[in-house]
């Protein structure tokens, strides 16, 4: 048994663990384990994702949300119309003050004063299935399960900050929630918090232990987005001078399966007041890949589902990535899609097939593109901290994944002759870290065993 499987096995006892490492130039068999075993990827689902979108859209492809006035019954509602872009919160700049500023002076030029109607957000662009059925019920109350909604802004999610100082019995606050926050909050020498809200804006109340003189961060992420940033937005107006008499409210599909409707088609009196663009795709794909942004990555999956599908749904997604997928040689029997991020138990792969796409992707015309979105061993992203002090520092570009139970690592290790690999390890009773451990130790034997015969190299 090769040294890299042993040393898996023995640290993580119990695991179903897929491993395939090919040579790049050859397309040879380096090592393989359980290759064709279909598995949950984790993360690693995110590969398809980006491949996908970069591929089908193209790297210069750049989100829009449109910013509407739109006469009715005499009055004049100011719409915002996204179509899931991710990347207003503070990425590139583009924070949702610098967008609502932004609206603020496109009114001005058009010396609009007042809003006489409602603000409206309009997410129809896709469906209002904001949350995959296949999320766990827990997961969508973290921030890395934030509603994957059209419109999106600063990870449709709200920041809570609290510290607490010597001697004092409550914790300090602050936090950008509309509604009151209040804490319950014992010392302690380590901090686990908890929070308990109903949607979208009522009061928020924080409970557990907080660690003294230590400032802990929290994202809260917003069930119905539409309709609290809509009143965000009112709100912005109003402190910046334009008058709004009507309410704050959202337009959207309704959930997959409902018989009502209530889908804004863009009527001929609308009158389009600017269209915000988003960054271009390869800087999208290189923040999801580098950060494993989960939200970012179900924005992506929805709008090939519309683009591809005509639809923005998760089901549409799946389509579209399984038809990408099958483009490339990757059967259904390899693949099983049903999320974007991988956040989903239910997705699973065949190291064969992870492979098989690494493979293509040196092909591509976006080869760079995808390749510069992943992380890089003990420099930057999700691996800044791994392979430190090895012989691999430097020398592994790939994607992350982890789960309860589940981790996962594919990608390229960097010598002569590429070789792409992908490991899957389901069923761990380890923890997260100890199985990313065995893993590096693991992809360090591997290299060990290839580096006789060619010279490593840093990543490209």
């Amino acid at each position: 048994m090769p040294a890299a499987i042993a040393s898996l096995e023995k640290s993580l006892p119990g695991s179903t663990i897929g491993f395939l490492a090919v040579d790049t130039e050859t397309g040879n068999d380096v090592l393989s384990n359980d290759a064709n075993r279909r598995l949950t990827p984790a993360s690693n689902e995110k590969l398809f994702t980006t491949a996908a979108a970069l591929e089908t859209l193209g790297a210069d492809f750049r989100f829009t949300t449109e910013v509407r006035l739109r006469e009715r019954s005499g009055r004049m509602d100011l719409l915002i119309v996204g179509f899931g872009d991710p990347s207003i919160d503070g990425f590139s700049g583009a924070c949702p003050d610098a967008f609502f500023s932004a609206i603020v002076e496109a009114l001005r030029r058009s010396d609009v004063g007042e809003i006489d109607g409602d603000v409206i957000c309009d997410s129809s662009a896709f469906l209002h299935d904001d949350y995959s059925p296949a999320w766990q019920l827990e997961d969508v109350r973290q921030p890395f399960g934030a509603p994957a909604s059209a419109i999106c802004f600063d990870d449709n999610s709200v920041r809570v900050f609290l510290w607490r100082s010597p001697g004092q019995k409550s914790a300090h606050i602050w936090s950008s929630w509309p509604a009151p926050v209040s804490a319950d909050l014992q010392a302690s020498d380590h901090s686990q918090i908890f929070y308990d809200r109903n949607f979208p804006v009522s009061p928020l109340v924080l409970t557990g232990w907080i660690e003294t003189d230590k400032v802990e961060g929290r994202s809260i992420p917003i069930a119905q987005p539409e309709t609290y940033w809509a009143e965000r937005i009112r709100e912005f107006l109003i402190k910046n001078g334009i008058r709004v008499s009507g309410s704050a409210r959202e337009m959207a599909q309704p959930p997959i399966g409902s018989a009502d409707a209530d889908v804004v088609i863009p009527q001929p009196q609308d009158r389009l007041l600017f269209l915000w663009q988003s960054p271009p795709l390869r800087e999208i794909v290189f923040e999801t890949n580098k950060r494993s942004r989960n939200l970012w990555a179900e924005l992506i999956f929805k709008r090939l589902g519309l683009e591809v599908m005509g639809e923005g749904s998760f089901e549409a997604g799946a389509d579209a990535v399984t038809l990408f997928a099958r483009h490339i040689g990757i059967t259904e029997n390899e693949l099983g899609v049903v999320d974007g991020s991988g956040l989903a138990r239910t997705n699973t792969v065949t190291c064969r097939a992870v492979v098989k796409l690494l493979l293509d992707i040196r092909k591509a015309p976006y080869a760079k593109d995808f390749m510069d979105s992943l992380p890089v061993s003990a420099v930057d992203g999700t691996l800044k901290g791994r392979f430190v002090g090895t012989p691999l520092e430097g020398r592994v570009s790939a994607k992350t994944g982890l789960l309860q139970g589940v981790n996962a690592l594919s990608g390229y290790l960097h010598f002569s002759h590429d070789i792409a690999f992908s490991i899957i390890v389901n069923g761990r009773s380890a923890s997260g870290p100890e199985a990313a451990a065995a893993i590096d130790a693991a992809l360090v034997k591997l290299a060990a065993m290839i580096e006789n015969q060619d010279e490593p190299k840093n990543c490209p």
